[in-house]
């Protein structure tokens, strides 16, 4: 209440109509930072200032940002905006489960991992000989972390490549080894 008619401190007879003037609150209100504060904190704070929270799983995380704290906001700090106004938060994606890449080739799997919403840094290494199994070279045969691990994004993940088969030491062949014929001899008279 900001203002009465009979203004306060004054006695009104039983009946009299008294007009009451309510304050609709702040006309604005000053953001603080929410940069590095858990997200349910900033939803708390921005809700009991009538603002509305808008939290977005963003992949433009620092690596290494930990779950669930705020990296990024907009409007940013220091801003004045209206009671009802959206406030987005932006935090790092979610942990996500590992995909089955094996039998992909390396570049599909290399692009499956790298982008939304894994966003991994995506590591190659080759398979080991009892990896192989009935991959083609080229193909993944298995990944660190397996698939349907949990893995936080902007961390780092093994995918392993089949190689082509290297050439042995000592090639076989099955055609007859050339042999020496003598050679005319030039003599003459």
């Amino acid at each position: 209440v900001i203002k009465t008619d009979p203004a306060g401190g004054n006695n009104a007879s039983r009946g009299t109509q008294i007009a009451i003037a309510e304050s609709s609150g702040p006309s604005t209100v000053s953001l603080p930072s929410f940069i590095n504060e858990p997200v349910s904190q900033a939803q708390q704070w921005l809700t009991s200032h009538h603002l509305v929270p808008k939290v977005v799983q963003s992949s433009q995380a620092p690596a290494g940002s930990p779950q669930g704290v705020v990296f990024n906001q907009h409007p940013r700090a220091n801003t004045n905006v209206a009671p009802g106004s959206t406030v987005t938060l932006d935090v790092p994606p979610s942990a996500q489960t590992m995909p089955d890449v094996r039998g992909s080739s390396q570049l599909a799997a290399s692009t499956t991992l790298s982008s939304s919403p894994y966003f991994l840094n995506v590591m190659t290494a080759n398979c080991d000989p009892g990896q192989v199994g009935t991959f083609q070279p080229g193909q993944v045969c298995a990944t660190s972390p397996a698939p349907g691990q949990q893995v936080v994004p902007h961390t780092t993940v093994t995918i392993f490549i089949v190689q082509s088969s290297p050439p042995s030491s000592s090639p076989t062949s099955t055609s007859p080894s050339p042999t020496a014929s003598p050679s005319p001899s030039s003599s003459g008279p």
